[in-house]
């Protein structure tokens, strides 16, 4: 069994910070450490739908 816990990444202000702000913090994140970055992020996953299980759902929205 593995657990994972983004709590370190999480920015529950995220819906109340300014957009620059926002960027700002997508920014400081340690892509390397995930083999990626935000653009090469967003293409694989905006406006996708993944269904976790009957109950629950994420629709995963572009917002700009």
């Amino acid at each position: 069994m593995f657990t994972f816990d983004p709590g370190e990444y999480v920015q529950n202000n995220a819906d109340s910070i300014d957009e620059k702000e926002l960027d700002k913090k997508i920014a400081e994140l340690k892509w390397s450490g995930i083999n990626s970055d935000y653009k090469s992020l967003r293409e694989r996953y905006a406006g996708k739908t993944i269904n976790i299980s009957k109950d629950l759902v994420l629709n995963l929205k572009i917002y700009n």
